[in-house]
């Protein structure tokens, strides 16, 4: 694990969750790439961003907004990137209530041939 000298300053946050600690090390056991935005303390937990790859070969990053952070349109997102073609291919977004919005792209092709006509104004109407 390392620490984000930019957040070092942050403080971690009780775990007065039940099984909280118990749950944060299950998440970080199993993510490849674990980055700490805070020290560790005592009965708390550190801000701290989970990284890496999913079952499918995608890179995936998970964003997630401080539990007193107010009028956000999404509380957490995950965001995965095929790198091969450098650009994102799933996207899920939740608000505090669960699962807001959910965005899968597949067959992305680069570099495709293109019709002549696709960008010709008034081409393709009838």
């Amino acid at each position: 694990m390392s620490t984000s000298p930019g957040f070092s300053a942050r403080p971690a946050r009780p775990a007065y969750y039940p099984g909280s600690e118990a749950r944060y090390a299950r998440a970080v056991s199993g993510a490849p790439t674990v980055r700490r935005l805070g020290p560790e303390a005592p009965d708390s937990l550190p801000p701290t961003l989970l990284e890496g790859f999913d079952p499918d070969g995608t890179y995936c990053i998970r964003f997630t907004a401080p539990p007193e952070t107010r009028n956000l349109y999404a509380a957490r997102t995950r965001l995965c990137l095929n790198l091969g073609l450098g650009v994102p291919v799933k996207i899920d977004v939740f608000d505090r209530q669960g699962l807001l919005e959910l965005f899968r792209y597949e067959d992305v092709r680069i570099r495709q041939p293109e019709d002549a006509d696709l960008f010709t104004a008034g081409a393709g109407t009838p």
